[in-house]
């Protein structure tokens, strides 16, 4: 058998790497599901060792799983771009995934420095929930995420672009913005406007006013939090969302931090085991650049001492 994968072995391998099932890869090929597990079995026998571990029913790649997906993907779209006439690339494009807060807030302020930076680069981003931009970049299928929350998995590299704490968002002239942070007790009985509990940040809302002996009165679910902050700024309700970077977007709302404190992190998320993409760098510096200018002055409506609390603090890796 030859050493080197066929094409075919490479196709598969980033099905699967997309479908997690071998009925989906197979789906997605047109072929027969034993013609998948064919060709993934071929090129583990070439390689000497296991790509995909069973999780749940899913085939859950390694890391070096990830990493060949990621060059076959390269390789193939080169071979593609060569039968059609035109030069391989030279990571001169960047997928980004991220969140429809964050695309506004964050994502949009740092392009043009990152394209000034990088003339010449094509972006490409995609907006979709936290799940699908977990699996988007750990199959390979993206280059970088950007969200809120938790993405601790071992296909991922995860950077900590910033920490802070969640906040009261309030309608503008509330009564509440007089206060310095505001706490359950203070909204007994106010309409609340709720992200919908699939959120971590929602449950651990919910866990905070239990724990104060309160239920929150909830007026209305909002998918995004970029739509709870327009409807907090139509006077529907108050709600508690990540202040980044919607202080920005809404500079005529209140937002004061919400205690107990709920830490909140922003999160940029590479494929684990993958060179870092050529512009990776420079966008990182963009997002930096944003975070720190008047994009997202957090100063607007708040005291300076709780502006101070949810200042951002330096970037620091961890792996998985």
């Amino acid at each position: 058998m030859s050493s080197l994968p066929s094409l075919r072995e490479f196709e598969a391998l980033g099905a699967l790497l997309a479908h997690r099932t071998t009925g989906a890869a197979a789906r997605a090929l047109g072929v027969s599901q034993p013609a998948v597990s064919r060709l993934i079995a071929s090129l583990e026998r070439r390689l000497g060792r296991a790509l995909f571990r069973r999780a749940g029913g899913l085939l859950v790649p390694t890391p070096e799983a990830v990493a060949l997906g990621q060059a076959a993907r390269q390789a193939l779209g080169g071979l593609a771009r060569l039968v059609a006439g035109g030069a391989p690339e030279a990571g001169d494009r960047l997928h980004l995934v991220t969140t429809t807060t964050l695309s506004q807030g964050l994502v949009a302020p740092a392009l043009p420095r990152l394209l000034a930076a990088r003339p010449g680069l094509a972006v490409q981003v995609e907006i979709t929930s936290s799940a699908a931009l977990i699996a988007a970049v750990a199959d390979g299928a993206a280059d970088v995420g950007l969200l809120d929350g938790q993405a601790r998995q071992d296909s991922l590299v995860t950077e900590v672009l910033r920490r802070g704490s969640a906040a009261a968002v309030l309608p503008p002239g509330h009564a509440l913005a007089a206060r310095a942070a505001i706490a359950p007790a203070d909204l007994a009985g106010a309409p609340m406007i709720a992200l919908p509990r699939r959120f971590a940040l929602r449950a651990r809302v919910d866990r905070a006013f239990r724990q104060a002996g309160l239920a929150p009165a909830i007026a209305m679910e909002a998918a995004t939090s970029l739509f709870a902050a327009e409807m907090v700024r139509r006077g529907l309700g108050i709600a508690i969302l990540n202040p980044v970077p919607l202080a920005a977007l809404y500079p005529d709302l209140g937002f004061r931090p919400f205690r107990p404190a709920i830490p909140i992190e922003t999160l940029v998320v590479t494929p684990q085991g993958a060179a870092p993409h050529p512009a990776l760098a420079a966008f990182l510096d963009a997002l930096r650049a944003s975070l720190a200018g008047d994009e997202l002055d957090l100063a607007q409506g708040a005291p300076a001492r709780d502006v101070a609390e949810m200042a951002e603090r330096p970037l620091r890796r961890e792996l998985g």
